[in-house]
């Protein structure tokens, strides 16, 4: 009796055998009971067949049953957990819409949700992260007014705030 039952579990399909409360069926990072508590797919390592894992979105802040409610849904390189975090419109890649990407953004400590606080608003070539840390004027492109926009005057060596010291 024992080797009929063992038989029918090996020749069983995968998707019919039980599966144990504390495995990984599917091997996505989540427990068989943890998928059922979830109410995500214990047999599929992708519940709603998006491309992103069960255990990623619910590590992301998506849901892992809804194949709209991706990671990334705006495809601006900024997982939707932290454009929620920053204040960032998770539908549009480009919340303030000024030409840079909320990631961006975000990476060069701008704000996603503020057009005139971008990457480089005075348009000289270097980011505005850059400009505070070497003590250069965001606001300028020339701080210190020798003619030299900032970016150069890295560049090359020379001081943004000195006009005497020029590349």
């Amino acid at each position: 009796m024992f080797g009929f039952v063992l038989a029918l579990l090996l020749l069983a399909p995968a998707d019919a055998r039980p599966l144990r409360p504390g495995g990984d069926f599917d091997r996505d990072g989540l427990t068989n009971a943890q998928e059922r508590s979830y109410g995500t797919n214990p047999r599929r390592a992708d519940s709603d067949r998006d491309g992103d894992s069960d255990w990623e979105e619910l590590l992301y802040g998506s849901d892992p049953r809804d194949r709209r409610d991706g990671i990334d849904d705006d495809g601006d390189g900024m997982y939707q957990v932290y454009e929620d975090m920053f204040g960032c419109d998770d539908t549009v890649a480009d919340t303030d819409g000024d030409g840079d990407e909320d990631w961006y953004e975000w990476a060069y400590e701008a704000d996603c949700t503020d057009a005139s606080n971008g990457i480089d608003d005075d348009g000289d070539g270097m980011y505005q992260v850059y400009e505070d840390m070497f003590g250069c004027d965001d606001t300028l492109a020339d701080t210190d007014g020798d003619g030299s926009d900032d970016w150069s005057e890295w560049v090359y060596g020379a001081d943004c705030v000195d006009p005497t010291v020029t590349p």
